[in-house]
């Protein structure tokens, strides 16, 4: 499986991501049951489009 996260701008100067890495390093919620996972990308986007999220 490759997974890309992006994230909200305003979340990175006190969210590095580390329990993003340690989910998916240790296999749990979604990524339960996933045998390879490759991570091809980490950004931080600006600003959504309104009723993305």
């Amino acid at each position: 499986m490759k997974l890309g996260i992006i994230r909200c701008m305003q979340t990175e100067d006190y969210c590095p991501g580390s329990r993003d890495f340690r989910t998916i390093r240790e296999r749990k919620g979604a990524f339960m049951g996933a045998d390879d996972i490759q991570l091809v990308g980490f950004i931080s986007k600006v600003s959504f489009p309104s009723g993305l999220w």
